[in-house]
């Protein structure tokens, strides 16, 4: 962990406003925490990168993050009560195991037990993709009777809100979108899967298509005009809409 680039913000004086609660996030290549005071106001912020080089790490950097935000509340007299956490990975159905975490070195994991075992708090997970459409739905939303959102980035995740609540399936699995088949089998992805939308859309895969170390290069070019890049990024687009498409016959949303 020792490579790892963190930062840190207070935000300003919340007074003693308890309880408080802890709102994390576990991407593929950070580690974002926010600490909420009793309105749901932010009153510190924490951003850590490079932290996954295996689930002890993650779990470590996950507890130093909490420790940090007990620290800051205790200042305000407050306590910090509970942990909402969103894991970029696949959870059991009851969101107590991480299945596969294939960016955080985690495979069968108990993050529900071992969390609530180290931090001795409340802790409720969700993945990210769900925690993320489920957050658009209550602030853009609400009103749908069924919702999707495609989030992109080191992979490509998303939701379905249908009636309020996340689609999870039988197994906790449902709406992996970036593992809707969208080209022609070519490269197997970390699914196991060939031709999956998280292959062509996701910032790796943007960057590796490209041939550039990140995507935010390949952007850059395809705002010079470059023509390799506007290729790139028009596979990419053309991917999301393939994947779209296919949706809305078999989930048919109004949002």
């Amino acid at each position: 962990m020792t490579d790892a680039a963190a930062s840190s913000t207070v935000l300003g004086d919340a007074g003693a406003l308890a309880p408080m609660a802890i709102g994390a996030d576990l991407g593929g290549t950070k580690l974002a925490a926010v600490l909420l005071d009793a309105t749901g106001a932010v009153v510190h912020r924490i951003w850590l990168e490079g932290y996954a080089e295996s689930y002890d790490a993650v779990v470590a950097g996950l507890e130093g993050a909490v420790g940090e935000c007990r620290a800051v509340a205790a200042v305000h007299g407050a306590e910090v009560e509970a942990l909402g956490l969103s894991v970029a990975g696949w959870l059991s159905r009851d969101r107590e195991r991480l299945v596969w975490g294939a960016n955080l070195g985690a495979r069968d994991q108990d993050i529900g037990v071992d969390l609530r075992r180290r931090l001795r708090i409340p802790v409720v997970i969700e993945n990210d993709g769900n925690a993320t459409a489920l957050a658009e739905f209550r602030a853009a939303g609400a009103s749908a009777r069924c919702f999707v959102l495609i989030t992109l980035g080191t992979g490509v995740g998303g939701g379905v809100i249908v009636d309020g609540r996340p689609l999870v399936g039988a197994n906790g699995l449902a709406a992996e979108l970036g593992h809707l088949p969208v080209s022609e089998p070519g490269e197997r992805c970390v699914c196991g899967g060939r031709g999956c939308l998280e292959l062509v859309a996701s910032g790796p895969g943007i960057a590796r298509a490209g041939g550039a170390p990140t995507s935010f290069e390949i952007v850059d070019a395809a705002r010079g005009g470059d023509p390799r890049a506007l290729a790139v990024l028009s596979a990419a687009g053309q991917a999301i809409g393939r994947a779209v498409a296919r949706l809305l016959p078999v989930v048919d949303p109004d949002l």
